[in-house]
């Protein structure tokens, strides 16, 4: 209903009463020849764009802040001890913390065991049938196997392999950030 209604004021609509305007363009984009200066310029010289960003940073735009350590490092004593602790008795740690941990912090569960385990029974009556016959139960399943689930697929191998022109470009590429 809403798009007809939308459709006939369209349709109505009187062009003449729109102005002339001429699009101004803000933001240009570079022409070739400055893309390839700017190329030429960064192959002479990788670092020299970052370097100028650099150097014309305003520093005033930067605010004063204070560091907190929040970590504090142990000092060299506190380091040797601990090794000499551990030197005697390795598993001295790992028994601290067990012996401080606090049971209250742990939560009652109840397991429900989906799949149970076959009974003695049951697996020595497996393994008298496999005895009798190995590949009775593969047989069987195959047999039960429906095909008709299958779908056909066909494999089709890409392998992408770069040319010359690409490796002496990435090599070019890895050479000049290298220096």
């Amino acid at each position: 209903m809403c798009d007809k209604k939308v459709k006939t004021e369209v349709k109505q609509f009187d062009k003449t009463k729109l102005r002339k305007t001429e699009p101004e363009e803000k933001t240009t984009l570079p022409t070739q020849k400055e893309i390839e200066e700017e190329r030429k310029l960064n192959e002479e010289e990788p670092t020299r764009m970052i370097n100028d960003e650099v150097v014309r940073f305003n520093t005033k735009k930067l605010r004063k802040t204070t560091t907190a350590e929040k970590i504090v490092l142990p000092t060299k004593d506190v380091i040797e001890n601990e090794k000499k602790l551990n030197e005697e008795d390795p598993n001295r740690m790992v028994n601290d913390e067990v012996e401080r941990f606090n049971t209250s912090k742990l939560r009652k569960t109840v397991t429900d065991e989906k799949h149970s385990l076959p009974t003695k029974e049951e697996i020595e009556e497996e393994k008298k049938l496999n005895k009798e016959q190995p590949t009775r139960m593969v047989n069987d399943e195959v047999a039960r196997f429906n095909t008709s689930k299958l779908r056909k697929t066909s494999t089709e191998e890409k392998n992408y392999r770069p040319t010359k022109a690409d490796i002496e470009a990435e090599k070019k590429m890895t050479k000049g950030g290298c220096k």
